[in-house]
C-alpha cells in the first residue's frame, strides 16, 4: 500500500511539473507568435512600399529616358536639310511625306511640324489634319523661343504623350518653325513592360483619369475610371505622393501615388502609379499564423516528452538503482552490475548524495567479501604478492588474515632464494649467448665485406685496365691530329702565298681597265670632232656623221663598262684583303692548336703512365685481400659454433627460471645470488678479445 501511494505521488507530481511546462511554453509561444506576426507584417508592407517607391522611380527615369530620346531624334530631323527646305517653302504635301519617313524610321508615335507661329504644316499621325494653331503647347512654346525642351503634357490629337519640341532654322540661324515629337503614354505595351520587369502593377493617369494601366477591371484594363477624390486631392491638389494601402477592383494594394508636374513646376498634369499586391502577402500571412499555431502545438507535445524523459532520467531511474543497490546488500549478492549503476549517477542534488552514501555502504561490504576471496584463492593461484590489512577488520576476520599473512611470508622466502639463483644463470647465459651472437654476426659481416671489396678491387683493376687502354689509344689519336694541324697551317700558308699573288693580279688588271677607260675617252672626244667635222660637210657628211655618232656610242659604253669593271675589281681586291687577314689569323690560331695539341699529348702518356703503376698496386692489393677472406670465414665458423653452445645453455637457464616464475614475489627479494661482476666481466672480455682480433684481420 505504502509502495503504491508513493507511486501516485510521485505520477501526481510528475503530472502537475508537465501540465506547468505546457502552459509555460504555450503562453510563451503564443505571445512570441502574435509579436512575430506584427513585426512579419509591419515588415512586409514596409519593403512592399520601399518596392513601390523603387518601382515609381524607374517608371519616371524611364519617361526621362523617352524625353532624352525624343529630344535626340527632334534635333535629328530638324537638321534634315529637305525637312527645312520644305517648312521654307511651306510644303506641307513634302513635309508630311519626310516625316511619315522619319518617324518609321525612328520608331516615333508622332512627329508635328509648325511654321514660326506655331501653325501645324504637317502631322505623321495625323496627315489630314493641318493648318491649326499648337502654339499654346509648351514644348513648341519653348522650341519657338529657341530651347530644345520636352515635356508630358495633351495634345489637339493625341491625350497624353511625352512631346520634345526643337526649333527649325534656316540657313541664316533665323528660327523659321519646330519640330514636336512624341510617345505615347497610353500605349499599354509601356506599363506591360514595366510590369513584367518589375512585378508591380503600374497606372499612369492624365488628370485623375486612367489612361494606361495594367490592372484588370471585369476581364478588361481598368481605362477611363477615375482616381479616388481622397488620393486625388493629396496628390494633384497638395502635389503630394501617397503613400498607403488601397482596395483597387477588388484587391489589396500598397500603393505609391506620385504626381506629374508641369516644366515650371505649377500645375499637376498628370499621376503615376505602382502598386504591390496584397493577395499574395494576406496568404503568406495566413500561412505564417497557421505555421506558428502549429509550431506550438507541436513544441507544447516536445516539451512534454522531452520532460517527462527528464523526470524519468534525473529521478525515477537514479532511484530504481539506488533501491537495486539496498537490495543488493539485503541478499548479499553484490555483483559489478551494482556497482555500474551506483557509479553512472553523476548528479549534484539530493538523489545524488543519496547514490554517494549508498555506494560507500556497498563498498565496505564488497571490501569484507573481496579480502576473504582473494586469501581463499591465493594458495590456488601462486600468488604470493597478496597482502592484505588486517587493521580493516575486526574479530575472527583480523585472526584469520594475519595467520594466512604468517603463512605466504614463509614459503616467500624460499623461493625467493631460488629465484634469485636462477636469475644469476639466465643473466649469465644471457651475457654469453650475446656476445657470441654478436661475435658470429660481425664474422659473418665481415666475411660477406670482404667477399665484396675483393670484387670491387677486381672491378677495379679491369677498369684502370681499361683507362690504360683509352690513354694509350688517345695517345695514338692526339699524334694524328697534331699531324693533322700541322699540314693544316702548312696548306694556310700556301693559301696566303696564292692571296697574295691574287692581289697582285688585282692591280695590273685595275691599271689596264685606267688604260681602256682612258682610249674610250679619246675616241669619244675624236668621235665628237667628226660629228662637227661632218656637221659642216653638209649633206656630204651626214653618213659620216652617223658613224661619228655610233663611234661615240660605243666609246661611252665602253668607258661605263671599264668603270663597272674597275669598281668591281676595286671591291674583289678589298675583299682578297680581308681573306688575306682573316687566313693570317686562321694560321695564327692553327699554331696554338699545335701547341696544345702537343701539351694534351705529354699529358696523356703521363695518364697512361700511372694507370699502369695503378695496375700492378692493384694486382697486389687483390692477393692480400683473398687471404683476408679466408681467415675472416674460418673464424665465422667458429663464432657460429660457440653462439650454439651459448643458446642450449640459455635455454635451460631458462626452463628454470620458468619453473620458479609460476609464482609471483614483491620487488624486494632476500637472499638473493646473483654472479659478480667480474665473473660477467672476464667472460665478456674474452668475447670481445677474440671479437677484435677477427677485425684486426
Amino acid at each position: 500500500m505504502k509502495k503504491n501511494k508513493k507511486q501516485e505521488k510521485s505520477k501526481s507530481l510528475s503530472t502537475l511539473i508537465m501540465r506547468l511546462n505546457a502552459y509555460t511554453v504555450a503562453i510563451t509561444v503564443t505571445i512570441t507568435s502574435l509579436i512575430a506576426l506584427f513585426l512579419s507584417n509591419n515588415t512586409i508592407h514596409q519593403i512592399a512600399v520601399n518596392e513601390s517607391l523603387s518601382n515609381i522611380k524607374v517608371l519616371q527615369s524611364e519617361i526621362e529616358f523617352k524625353k532624352e530620346n525624343l529630344i535626340t531624334s527632334a534635333k535629328a530631323i530638324a537638321l534634315d536639310s529637305d525637312i527645312v527646305g520644305a517648312v521654307t517653302m511651306r510644303d506641307s504635301a513634302k513635309i508630311i511625306a519626310e516625316i511619315g519617313k522619319k518617324a518609321e524610321a525612328l520608331k516615333l508615335d508622332a512627329i508635328t511640324v509648325t511654321d514660326g507661329k506655331g501653325v501645324v504644316l504637317g502631322r505623321s499621325h495625323d496627315p489630314n489634319k493641318k493648318g491649326d494653331d499648337v502654339s499654346s503647347q509648351q514644348n513648341i512654346k519653348n522650341a519657338l523661343s529657341g530651347k530644345d525642351a520636352s515635356e508630358i503634357e495633351s495634345g489637339t490629337v493625341i491625350k497624353y504623350a511625352v512631346k520634345a519640341g526643337v526649333p527649325i532654322c534656316d540657313k541664316l540661324g533665323k528660327i523659321i518653325g519646330c519640330i514636336s515629337v512624341g510617345y505615347q503614354l497610353d500605349n499599354p505595351e509601356f506599363v506591360d513592360n514595366l510590369k513584367a520587369m518589375m512585378g508591380d502593377e503600374f497606372t499612369i493617369f492624365q488628370g485623375d483619369v486612367r489612361i494606361n494601366t495594367t490592372l484588370i477591371d471585369n476581364g478588361q484594363r481598368a481605362v477611363e475610371t477615375k482616381l479616388d477624390s481622397k488620393i486625388a486631392d493629396i496628390v494633384i491638389n497638395q502635389k503630394k505622393d501617397y503613400k498607403g494601402t488601397v482596395e483597387l477592383f477588388g484587391k489589396n494594394y500598397i500603393a505609391v501615388y506620385s504626381p506629374i508636374l508641369s516644366e515650371d513646376g505649377s500645375k499637376v498634369t498628370g499621376i503615376l502609379y505602382s502598386g504591390n499586391d496584397l493577395t499574395q502577402s494576406e496568404q503568406t500571412f495566413l500561412f505564417q499564423l497557421t505555421l506558428l499555431v502549429s509550431t506550438a502545438l507541436i513544441a507544447i507535445f516536445i516539451s512534454i516528452f522531452f520532460v517527462t524523459r527528464v523526470l524519468k532520467r534525473r529521478v525515477k531511474t537514479p532511484l530504481e538503482k539506488v533501491v537495486n543497490a539496498a537490495k543488493a546488500i539485503e541478499t548479499g549478492k553484490i555483483d559489478e552490475a551494482v556497482h555500474q549503476e551506483l557509479a553512472s549517477i553523476h548528479s549534484k542534488d539530493e538523489i545524488g548524495s543519496l547514490a554517494r552514501s549508498m555506494e560507500g555502504a556497498v563498498n565496505s561490504v564488497q571490501q569484507i567479501a573481496d579480502d576473504t576471496s582473494v586469501l581463499a584463492k591465493a594458495i590456488t593461484n601462486k600468488d604470493l604478492t597478496i597482502s592484505i590489512d588486517s587493521q580493516r577488520h575486526n574479530g575472527i576476520y583480523k585472526t584469520i588474515a594475519e595467520v594466512i599473512k604468517n603463512l605466504f611470508t614463509e614459503i616467500k622466502m624460499i623461493l625467493e632464494q631460488i629465484k634469485s639463483t636462477a636469475d644469476g644463470i639466465v643473466v649469465g647465459s644471457g651475457h654469453v649467448s650475446s656476445a657470441s651472437q654478436t661475435l658470429a654476426q660481425g664474422a659473418t659481416e665481415q666475411a660477406s665485406s670482404t667477399e665484396e671489396l675483393a670484387a670491387t678491387i677486381s672491378e677495379i683493376a679491369q677498369q684502370i685496365n681499361d683507362n690504360t687502354a683509352n690513354a694509350s689509344q688517345a695517345s695514338v689519336m692526339v699524334d694524328e691530329t697534331g699531324n693533322q694541324v700541322s699540314v693544316s697551317s702548312e696548306y694556310m700558308i700556301d693559301m696566303l702565298t696564292a692571296m697574295d699573288e691574287i692581289s697582285k693580279t688585282s692591280g695590273e688588271i685595275a691599271k689596264i681597265i685606267k688604260t681602256i677607260d682612258d682610249i674610250a675617252f679619246q675616241t669619244n672626244i675624236l668621235a665628237l670632232n667628226a660629228a662637227v667635222e661632218a656637221a659642216r660637210a653638209g649633206a656630204a657628211g651626214k653618213g659620216f656623221a652617223v658613224v661619228a655618232e655610233e663611234v661615240r656610242n660605243l666609246a661611252t659604253k665602253s668607258a661605263e663598262a671599264a668603270k663597272r669593271t674597275a669598281d668591281l675589281i676595286e671591291k674583289a681586291s678589298s675583299a682578297v684583303t680581308k681573306g688575306s687577314k682573316i687566313s693570317k689569323d686562321t694560321e695564327q690560331a692553327l699554331k696554338s692548336v699545335v701547341e696544345s695539341t702537343n701539351k694534351i699529348n705529354e699529358i696523356v702518356r703521363e695518364i697512361y703512365d700511372a694507370a699502369q703503376r695503378q695496375k700492378e698496386g692493384i694486382y697486389q692489393i687483390n692477393a692480400g685481400v683473398d687471404l683476408i677472406s679466408n681467415v675472416v670465414q674460418t673464424n665465422s665458423a667458429t663464432a657460429e659454433e660457440t653462439a650454439a653452445a651459448s643458446e642450449e645453455l640459455d635455454g635451460q637457464a631458462q626452463l628454470l627460471m620458468k619453473m620458479v616464475g609460476n609464482y609471483k614475489f614483491n620487488n624486494q627479494l632476500s637472499g638473493s645470488f646473483t654472479p659478480s661482476s667480474e665473473e660477467i666481466a672476464i667472460g665478456e672480455d674474452e668475447l670481445m678479445h677474440e671479437t677484435k682480433m677477427m677485425e684486426k684481420y
